[in-house]
């Protein structure tokens, strides 16, 4: 897309780079390093407890950062770094709302294409040693509260696109558990139960167990039921 484009790659942890474990692009030792010369944008991608110190480093140097979600593990990150500057160009990568079915499906629920909304269901799941299957899911980011993983913070994506569909949330009930079939230190099933600001009820269920793939989102309404497969 950007055949003229220099790609410079950085570890956020410290650790030392190799250019042949990051497709041969230029390595530097730190993001402050990275910053002496002049950048278009900048990707964060790393493990999200770095992410959110990352980015304010990268928009404090007014440049343009895209993050991979989530933003910060906990909200009380958000106290130690001021981010109301309306020059910081900071984006989450929720990507999700992109798709096209994605907005077929916002704009039946808005027009009230099928009546007044009853409840909603939505649903993310997979096993979480298929996502990788070449690898230890167990050594991996997904697997490791160090490192920020867990079903709630993986498969944040549902929660963005709801509250994109759906609007402001009034309050939450939730189990966020860790049923140890994984042999993982982090939460492997999330079952939360939502109100909307318009009183609307939503139920989410997140896991890293079903064997089978499963990711809907069905709406019970007036005059029929909305489906939408994402898989």
């Amino acid at each position: 897309m950007f055949p003229q484009a220099e790609v410079v790659c950085v570890s956020a942890s410290g650790r030392k780079l190799v250019p042949s474990e990051v497709g041969g692009c230029v390595v530097r030792d730190s993001i402050e390093q990275v910053l002496e010369d002049p950048l278009d944008l900048a990707i964060v991608a790393s493990p999200a407890p770095f992410h959110l110190a990352s980015a304010y480093l990268i928009a404090s140097a007014n440049v343009p950062v895209l993050v991979e979600k989530p933003l910060c593990q906990d909200v009380s990150e958000l106290e130690k770094y001021d981010l109301s500057n309306p020059a910081y160009r900071i984006g989450v990568a929720y990507n999700l709302r992109y798709m096209s079915s994605a907005n077929i499906v916002k704009n039946k629920i808005s027009e009230r294409a099928l009546g007044e909304i009853l409840s909603v269901d939505i649903e993310c799941g997979q096993f979480l040693p298929d996502w990788r299957p070449e690898t230890d899911y167990r050594q991996g980011v997904s697997a490791q509260k160090k490192l920020g993983g867990g079903a709630l913070l993986e498969l944040s994506h549902e929660l963005d696109y709801l509250l994109w569909i759906f609007g402001e949330i009034s309050s939450v009930s939730a189990q966020v558990v860790n049923t140890g079939a994984l042999e993982i230190d982090v939460d492997d099933n999330v079952d939360a139960l939502l109100k909307a600001k318009s009183g609307l009820l939503i139920h989410l269920h997140l896991d890293f167990l079903q064997r089978t793939p499963r990711r809907t989102l069905q709406a019970v309404c007036e005059n029929g039921i909305l489906t939408w497969d994402l898989l």
